[in-house]
């Protein structure tokens, strides 16, 4: 009998067939670029399409925590 789950878990399975190519692409072949990120909403400054080859874009982000002054 065909169900929802076995519909499901094949959908799953295709997909990850699909992205195995992609995930297992050597990603240590590609130019790295050092960005800085610029303020709100926090990204760096880039165009909406690009025509430039693929790249690693390495940036740090430092996440802080700001107490809410509530205590528990």
């Amino acid at each position: 009998m065909f169900t929802r789950r076995n519909m499901l878990v094949c959908a799953a399975v295709s997909a990850l067939l699909m992205t195995a190519p992609a995930l297992a692409e050597d990603l240590s072949s590609l130019p790295r670029v050092k960005v800085d990120l610029v303020a709100p909403p926090f990204i760096h400054a880039h165009e909406q399409a690009t025509k430039a080859p693929p790249s690693v874009i390495q940036f740090k982000m430092t996440v802080e925590e700001k107490g809410t002054g509530h205590r528990q």
